[in-house]
């Protein structure tokens, strides 16, 4: 789609072009595979620890010990879910999913080393603005529902990734009202203690 004088992918390959370790893969899964994923994901239940909704599977990620272990291990991510795995073509351990509504978003962060050097992400049900964060430089993606984004090493290393806490975002000369719940579904392996 295009809003002033490029599109949106135009918009984030200045980015991609700009920071190594970004990958994006548009249109990675088809409409009835999300249908599919949603409806799965809808019916599981959600944890409210934090300030959003949010579903682990596989290992629990503790967020003030900032590590995993043997014991964080909370059981199999459901079965229905592994057409996934073969369409990614990753072996994963752990996958979250964050559920987003209105002004709701996530604090700016670096890769925790207790994940290992790939970090895989697909926004399902609405498009998602991602700041990238670099002392005083913040650059932003639009991960388009159904796309994923493998982020890598550099990006992982020296940039801090969020979505701030706001109603809005603008990208590409427009503003883009939060007005669906957003989905983020991220992949990604532990190294355990």
């Amino acid at each position: 789609m295009i809003f002033g004088k490029i599109s949106d992918k135009q918009a984030n390959d200045i980015v991609v072009n700009k920071i190594d370790g970004i990958n994006i893969h548009y249109n990675f899964l088809e409409k009835e595979e999300e249908s599919e994923l949603l409806d799965i994901i809808e019916c599981l239940p959600w944890e409210e620890e934090l300030k959003h909704k949010v579903q682990y599977y596989g290992f629990k990620y503790n967020y003030n010990k900032k590590k995993s272990s043997y014991k964080d291990y909370i059981g199999r991510i459901p079965q229905n879910l592994d057409f996934i795995r073969e369409k990614l073509g990753f072996d994963y351990m752990q996958l979250v999913v964050d559920k987003y509504s209105n002004d709701q978003g996530m604090r700016y962060h670096t890769k925790s080393d207790i994940f290992d050097s790939n970090i895989i992400s697909s926004p399902l049900k609405s498009d998602i603005v991602v700041y990238l964060k670099n002392e005083d430089m913040i650059e932003k993606l639009i991960l388009k529902r159904r796309s994923i984004i493998v982020l890598q090493d550099n990006v992982l290393k020296n940039w801090q990734i969020g979505i701030p806490f706001k109603k809005s975002d603008k990208f590409n000369n427009r503003v883009i009202q939060r007005d669906n719940d957003r989905i983020l579904m991220t992949f990604r392996n532990i190294l355990l203690d």
